[in-house]
């Protein structure tokens, strides 16, 4: 309860409040995910309450409070319990998931100020990405993100100067996000995703040039 009142205040933007509220249930969540034999689905949980810890903190384009270290520093706790889940249960797909949207995040933050440490931490995303089952690589929701990381890495590239390397990418990354959009044209999210990745393309070439 606690968590899902965080995350309205968050939305409604008094993020302040939201943070301290969410520090709150993860006193719980610790609680519970450091018991013994605490299964794998509650350890998960908990790593899910630190992800949204993290872009409260510092997810770029919301109501976050623009603390980046602090919100790489949640995203890390994340990682860590999604992780451990694995171990206790390794068919446990959200936790494998969380393996690539945690690094994908950590990238995200650090990109400002770090484009190469960003630049490893999507590749590593990516990696993660490959691992799930086909099934779930299938899924429509795993393809967005994997559009999204591909993005993300040629975003890196691009701040690096790496022009030519990062064109490739936006160009897979364009191709998966209109093929997605085409599917329901009355889905604004993907719609917004193909003008994203044109953005970010004619960047890359204008830098480029």
């Amino acid at each position: 309860v606690e968590q899902s009142r965080s995350e309205i205040l968050w939305q409604t933007g008094k993020t302040p409040e939201a943070v301290s509220v969410m520090r709150e249930a993860l006193k719980s969540f610790d609680a519970l995910a450091e018991a013994s034999g605490a299964p794998a689905s509650l350890i998960f949980e908990a790593g899910s309450a630190y992800g949204t810890l993290g872009d409260e903190l510092g997810q770029s384009g919301t109501a976050s409070l623009a603390d980046a270290s602090d919100a790489v520093t949640a995203y890390r706790r994340s990682l860590a319990l999604d992780e451990r889940a694995i171990t206790v249960d390794p068919n446990l797909l959200r936790a494998r998931r969380g393996l690539s949207v945690q690094r994908m995040k950590i990238g995200t933050v650090e990109m400002t100020t770090d484009p190469a440490a960003a630049l490893k931490e999507f590749q590593i995303s990516l990696q993660n990405a490959d691992t799930l089952p086909k099934s779930e690589q299938a899924n429509l929701s795993t393809i967005r993100i994997r559009a999204m990381i591909l993005r993300k890495q040629a975003d890196a590239l691009e701040h690096l100067g790496e022009y030519a390397q990062a064109a490739p990418l936006f160009a897979q990354s364009l191709e998966i996000s209109q093929h997605l959009a085409a599917l329901d044209p009355k889905d604004l999210r993907a719609a917004l995703d193909v003008v994203i990745v044109l953005q970010d393309q004619a960047i890359n070439y204008e830098d480029a040039a």
